[in-house]
């Protein structure tokens, strides 16, 4: 039937042999890359467990926010990194202090510095507060309570203190 011819020059092997030696080193440069990206993703995961497993308020190297430079730096280190789950609104003087609060509202209104130009960090703390059903629409309208129960909060604090002066007097 079908007879073939199994003839091999020398250079046809030559060739095959330097394909290879460039094959295998392509698979070892692509194990090297793999390794790497291994390594990485070990350090992240072990950075997200670390992350997930604290509460928002024990991230004391982060939280609270205490200055807008440090809102910007916060905002740059959540971008590869999540935020604990739990109860943002409860904990949101936890997550920006206080002394800056009055200074951001979400927009930017009023001449306050805007706070959804933190991208990240909005991420972060929506992921954080995430529910099944949860579109960005309800995240925005969360955070905007947030800043008005804080603000809310801080001017009761400041009447109260206002009260105590005027009752001493």
């Amino acid at each position: 039937m079908f007879k073939q011819s199994f003839n091999i020059t020398s250079s046809e092997f030559a060739d095959d042999k330097e394909n290879s030696n460039s094959k295998k080193e392509d698979i070892a440069e692509i194990k090297q890359r793999l390794e790497r990206i291994e390594k990485r993703q070990l350090e992240m995961l072990t950075i997200l467990k670390k992350l997930t497993n604290e509460d928002i308020a024990s991230e004391s190297h982060w939280f609270p926010i205490l200055t807008m430079g440090d809102l910007e730096k916060v905002d740059q280190q959540v971008k590869e990194q999540k935020i604990a789950n739990g109860n943002v609104a409860k904990n949101f003087d936890s997550i920006i202090s206080k002394d800056i609060i009055p200074n951001l509202n979400y927009d930017g209104l009023n001449g306050k510095k805007p706070f959804k130009e933190f991208k990240y960090l909005n991420d972060a703390l929506a992921d954080a507060i995430k529910t099944e059903g949860s579109t960005k629409k309800t995240y925005i309208a969360t955070i905007r309570n947030c800043f008005k129960v804080q603000k809310g909060r801080l001017a009761k604090q400041k009447f109260d203190c206002k009260i105590k002066v005027d009752n001493k007097t």
